[in-house]
């Protein structure tokens, strides 16, 4: 099977990260991923996959596009990966999908961040989820002309009282949802600086409001937003026990 790759015009100072992306490319695509892309690519589901948007430990992001010529982002989580050894932390079995025994780790892992973007979808704070195959999640690509947004870690300066208001907001509309990012950061939180509105992205360990762990993921996700926070001048940080007593207030 060949895949349908996107032939991009590349300047001659892209030459070595295109290198780290073909080798990323044929360190994820295994046997298993070229079957399941090849059953996207007959359902209709993908048209193409254009290029590597992210690589992660655990899963590399590519912006796609579908039969309708809208872009997409896929999300491909590796299976060979050995980063799920903390997976019992972050198990939760409400936010579980039935699958069969022969599924791996790797499958329910993909598959509760599935579960997750379902259950926050209509509070537009999060990729919309398109469809999931085994270890493949394919979403709405969050982005501009094809281009993705920023993670606010690399646009300090643009930055404001607001933006940093709208991440405790999302964080707290989350909770009510009943869901706990579990591993939120400057670099899984996007940007779009037209409208102003940040995006959470990467809720594979996300948990329930009733996890038992879920108290203690939610302290470490303001502490690290308040940390990154204090960086920028001209900023009024809430201070992280007051938050998070607001935020666990909201539970019922």
């Amino acid at each position: 099977m060949a895949l349908r790759f996107w032939k991009r015009k590349l300047p001659d100072r892209e030459e070595k990260a295109y290198k780290i992306e073909v080798k990323v490319e044929q360190g994820v695509f295994d046997k298993k991923v070229l079957i399941l892309l090849d059953s996207l690519f007959r359902k209709k589901i993908l048209k193409s996959i254009d290029y590597c948007v992210s690589t992660g430990k655990e899963a590399d992001v590519f912006r796609g596009t579908d039969f309708n010529d809208n872009f997409v982002a896929i999300k491909i989580f590796r299976t060979y990966t050995g980063q799920f050894h903390r997976f019992d932390d972050y198990w939760d079995e409400s936010m579980a999908i039935k699958m069969k025994k022969k599924n791996s780790v790797i499958d329910l892992w993909c598959s509760k961040e599935f579960k997750v973007l379902q259950l926050l979808s209509d509070l537009e704070i999060a990729p919309q989820p398109i469809y999931r195959l085994q270890n493949i999640n394919v979403m709405s690509f969050l982005g501009e002309n094809g281009i993705p947004y920023s993670l606010i870690k690399d646009i300090k300066e643009d930055l404001d009282q607001k933006t940093y208001d709208a991440i405790l907001s999302s964080i707290k509309k989350m909770y009510v949802r009943g869901i706990v990012h579990s591993d939120l950061s400057e670099y899984n939180i996007m940007y779009d600086d037209n409208s102003k509105k940040v995006y959470f992205i990467d809720f594979a360990q996300a948990v329930s409001n009733h996890h038992r762990n879920a108290e203690k993921f939610l302290r470490r996700d303001v502490e690290n937003i308040n940390k990154f926070f204090k960086s920028i001048n001209n900023i009024e940080i809430t201070e992280s026990d007051q938050i998070l007593k607001q935020i666990l207030e909201l539970k019922h």
